[in-house]
């Protein structure tokens, strides 16, 4: 678990629960939904911060490297319908790093995901553009994904590109290999032969969806062949 030190040397996640019990104290029971929110947030913002750690901590160290790959694949799997997870995301240069969000959701159907990266820095000329300020042209800072098929979002070769982006530093780390390369990935929508071979195994293990979940992480990327 994280233990960065906050105000007083408590314990960061210490802070965040006094916090959200101190705005609890005094709410009507109407009010509670919304600090439930707030505690579910901060949540997800140590949980974030404790994959930055660990990723950091991997550098160097391909066998740590892959046990932080399976985590998140893991991890991503366990999400229950309306659940989230936040990532620190972006990519490393020689000589500089840029940094990004990434948001996965289970979304409500509860067999499809949305993946968001949220930028207000390099690549965000990939992002829709509003005129909202006219005459100022500003772009959205977040980007989804929607209806991403759990065999896409399971995928452990897209998890390994993804964060290789941040496990090293290389020229080729830039948000053309996000924007261009792994998003349309996720987009992809499975071929007639695929879909068929889907159905029949989901006909089949109908009661070991679990079983499904690993069947899905465990294909390649679409069948492509990396480097």
């Amino acid at each position: 678990a994280r233990t960065a030190s906050g105000a007083g040397g408590l314990p960061v996640s210490d802070l965040l629960t006094l916090f959200a019990r101190e705005q609890g104290e005094g709410q009507t029971k109407g009010d509670a939904r919304g600090i439930s929110g707030l505690q579910y947030v901060f949540h997800l913002l140590l949980e974030a911060a404790d994959f930055g750690d660990a990723l950091r901590e991997a550098r160097g160290d391909l066998s740590l490297f892959h046990a932080f790959l399976k985590r998140i694949v893991a991890r991503v799997r366990m999400l229950r319908a309306g659940e989230f997870l936040v990532f620190n995301g972006g990519w490393l240069q020689p000589d500089y790093g840029h940094a990004v969000m990434y948001c996965v959701e289970r979304e409500r159907s509860g067999d499809r995901f949305a993946f968001t990266v949220i930028n207000t820095g390099e690549g965000c000329e990939y992002h829709e553009a509003t005129y909202r300020d006219y005459p100022k042209l500003k772009r959205r800072a977040a980007f989804s994904v929607r209806n991403i098929h759990r065999r896409q979002m399971l995928n452990d070769v897209f998890w390994y590109l993804l964060f290789k982006m941040r496990y090293g530093f290389s020229k080729a780390h830039e948000p053309r290999q996000l924007y261009e390369v792994l998003l349309p990935f996720l987009q992809e929508e499975m071929g007639e032969e695929e879909r068929r071979r889907e159905a029949a195994a989901s006909y089949t293990d109908t009661r070991d969806p679990a079983k499904n979940d690993a069947e899905a992480g465990s294909r390649g990327m679409g069948g492509r062949k990396h480097a």
